[in-house]
């Protein structure tokens, strides 16, 4: 059996990471706020709000998270080494509290 080698959503922990195999890389989408000063970069799954599409060879995954009143949609496309990961706002939140801080 082939050792995978791209991005996916290899970590069953945290909804909000995507990993690098066999490298074991991560990036994590981390959320700020800013009224308590707590930085939440392990999202689990009581933060999903929607499951979007998910290709069967982990190159397209999309994702609908929640942080208090804060809904964000991750999207992210691999192939090979090449990887790009998309951010956008689902439902707005008051920007004084929460920031979506990217991690590696």
């Amino acid at each position: 059996m082939k050792t995978p080698s791209t991005w996916s959503t290899w970590d069953v922990r945290c909804v909000n990471a995507v990993m690098k195999l066999p490298e074991l890389a991560q990036l994590r989408i981390a959320v700020y706020d800013s009224q308590k000063h707590t930085l939440h970069d392990e999202l689990r799954w009581e933060s999903l709000h929607r499951l979007g599409a998910h290709s069967l060879d982990g190159d397209y995954a999309h994702i609908t998270l929640q942080y208090r009143e804060a809904q964000f949609n991750l999207e992210f496309a691999a192939q090979d080494d090449r990887f790009v990961y998309k951010i956008t706002p689902a439902l707005p939140a008051n920007r004084q509290i929460y920031r979506t801080v990217l991690r590696a």
